[in-house]
This record gives structure tokens, sequence and C-alpha cells, in this order.
């Protein structure tokens, strides 16, 4: 929770969500007796992947390429499709590197715990290049988008092609 906080700006209205979040969670630890690191290494090695789940290999337009900042970040998330619930059910942020990047969203990437990408039917897939890493969309990002219908059985595999510019 705290890593995600660092990516969500103090406007963003969620920004107050994570707060009171990690403030809960803290309550929590301190009342089981638990120190921070044993709740960490309980959930690690309770950590299997299970839900559902995306591999999406990006990559962007040729017309792109050359507008990519030298240093900035790579956000990948997936959202409900209509647009009608802007808030992630599963985002990863990673340094900017050489494309085509392939990354896989799954209820692991979750922002809250009690939205999953398996609370999704279909999802809106978004790959940014955000050059000051913040993960709201701003003017000049790079962009490109599908909608996916998501399977409880399989990994869905997808190409997604950043293609426009914010």
């Amino acid at each position: 929770w705290q890593k995600l906080q660092g990516y969500v700006d103090e406007s963003d209205p969620n920004y107050q969500a994570i707060n009171q979040r990690i403030a809960q969670l803290t309550s929590e630890v301190n009342i089981s007796g638990d120190t921070v690191s044993d709740v960490a290494s309980h959930q690690t090695s309770q950590d299997v992947v299970s839900g559902k789940r995306v591999e999406m290999t990006v990559n962007v337009s040729d017309e792109l390429k050359a507008k990519l900042p030298k240093t900035g970040f790579l956000i990948v998330f997936a959202q409900e499709s209509t647009g009608n619930n802007k808030m992630p059910a599963a985002v990863v942020k990673m340094p900017l590197t050489d494309f085509p990047v392939t990354v896989q969203l799954s209820d692991k990437n979750a922002m809250m715990g009690s939205y999953t990408l398996s609370h999704l039917d279909r999802a809106k897939l978004v790959a940014r290049v955000s050059a000051d890493g913040n993960v709201s969309q701003s003017s000049g990002d790079l962009q490109g988008e599908m909608v996916v219908n998501l399977s409880a059985t399989e990994m869905i595999k997808q190409s997604i092609l950043i293609d426009r510019i914010l």
C-alpha cells in the first residue's frame, strides 16, 4: 500500500483511501503483535497467482518512437471496460526500457484488495508512457488501449500498440 501511495498524486481522490488503508493495516499489525516483515513474508509465501490474468506485449508505433522521453515510465493497467469506474483493477508501473515489453496483470497487481482483475468480465487495457511517472493521464503522454474479454480459466494474451499522443 505504501508503494502504491507513491504512484498516486495527493490531489487524486484515491490518495486518501490509500492513506486510510495504510492506517488500518498498521493498526491490525500492531494489534496482532506481528511485525511488518512478518506480515510481508506471510503474504509472499501465500502469493499464488490465481484468478483472471492478462499477458500484454506492449510496443510503440514507428511514428511515436521518436517522441519517447529519454527517461520515463511505462504504466500498464486494466480497468472496467465501459469507463464507469476509472479505478484500475490491476496496474504495473516500470521504468522505460526497450520495446516491445511483456507485462502480466493479475489480481496480484490490484490497487485495492476489494477490487481486482477477477471482478471484471471485460476490461479496458491501457499502456501509457509518462515522462513524470504520474499515473494520472497528462497532456503529452503516449498511449494505446483496447477492450478484451477476460477468462477465469486461462491467461489472455494480447498485443497493444501505443499509437497516440494525449
